[in-house]
């Protein structure tokens, strides 16, 4: 049992990663704080607070289990404190840890504070006038954005491709466009019959061939860039505004009605999703995590846009993360994953030497 115990400490140590914390501050109370560690277990309950050098040890448990707490002040007889906290643990505790921060509203230099949310989403009484003359798309703008669905469709290079329609939708065809709101482009094909000329692997040849175009051409309309995207005729797609740039004419007019935004939800679970990427990016050497935190965005999205609409506290949310930069953050820290796992970084090199 004594070798176990030491083999399950020697692996406790060897996983253990440490996390610091600058100025950090407790509006709840830091007592509070050390009772909550202690009911989510990352604490025994017998912890005693010893001086080291200087900082302020209030548990090292690593070894049995636990987490280490260190701060650089003692947050109890300094009210307005302001020290650094430096935790460690596996990942599992260390995400514990992080959400009680938020729980408890710990202020830290780093994190996303829902007040520190730009909002990019914005209502007019009109539609874009860059694009359109009341609800009638401009002509020349009509003209360009066929000839790039054209050449979109030229791009699939499948010869049969028979499409139903080439749609204008999104802010765009909408009354909540902001200045660096995307023209979305879907060119709209029966996936099914695709399928049955060409195989199963039809939706993941679209999504990559609309990746690699995207990313070879930044095609731009007054000021707005062309999102391309190939859709299935059977997708739902739920948008209040989709225009038919095939027969010239709404197939759903979008209504101009001012929603009600509940700004302080956006703000703070934009900052909380800004948080969670900033912390799973840090390092970018697990590509799961990564893939995990993006599925979780798209179900977020897809379950607000089901029970609310364009103007659900998720779809905004998702949209502030586009627009902030957070979710090309993601996918930058994805592929960085991806390349390490499959890569032999230097140190390791050296073990093979």
């Amino acid at each position: 049992m004594k070798l176990i115990k030491q083999l399950e400490t020697h692996r406790n140590h060897t996983v253990a990663k440490t996390v610091t914390y600058k100025n950090v501050t407790f509006p709840k109370g830091f007592g509070y704080f050390l009772e909550a560690l202690t009911v989510e277990r990352l604490i025994p309950v017998d912890r005693k607070r010893i001086l080291v050098e200087g900082r302020h040890v209030w548990v090292d448990g690593i070894g049995d289990g636990f987490i280490s707490l260190q701060t650089t002040k003692h947050p109890m007889v300094q009210p307005h404190f302001a020290g650094d906290v430096t935790v460690a643990g596996n990942k599992d505790h260390l995400a514990q840890f992080d959400q009680l921060l938020r729980l408890y509203e710990a202020q830290y230099e780093g994190a996303t504070m829902p007040e520190d949310v730009e909002l990019k989403h914005q209502y007019h009484d009109t539609l874009n006038p860059a694009l359109w003359d009341d609800n009638e798309l401009k002509p020349a703008v009509k003209e360009k954005l066929e000839k790039a669905a054209e050449a979109f469709v030229t791009s699939l290079k499948i010869d049969d491709l028979a499409v139903e329609d080439v749609i204008l939708t999104g802010s765009n065809a909408n009354y909540n466009w902001t200045n660096a709101s995307d023209v979305d482009l879907h060119v709209v094909v029966d996936y099914d019959r695709v399928e049955a000329r060409h195989g199963d692997l039809v939706a993941e040849y679209f999504n990559a061939k609309k990746g690699v175009f995207n990313t070879l051409h930044k095609v731009m309309i007054r000021g707005h860039e062309v999102e391309f995207y190939v859709q299935d005729s059977k997708e739902p797609h739920k948008s209040s505004g989709v225009y038919s740039l095939t027969n010239g004419k709404w197939n759903v007019e979008p209504e101009q009605k001012k929603p009600s935004v509940d700004d302080i939800a956006v703000r703070t679970k934009a900052s909380e999703m800004m948080n969670a990427i900033d912390e799973v990016t840090k390092e970018c050497n697990q590509a799961v995590v990564v893939e995990q935190l993006m599925e979780k965005l798209k179900k977020m999205r897809l379950a607000g846009l089901e029970e609310a609409g364009e103007f659900s506290v998720e779809n905004l949310v998702f949209k502030q993360l586009r627009h902030s930069g957070y979710l090309e953050k993601l996918s930058t820290c994805k592929t960085r994953a991806f390349d390490r796992e499959l890569s032999v970084e230097d140190e390791e090199w050296s073990h093979l030497c």
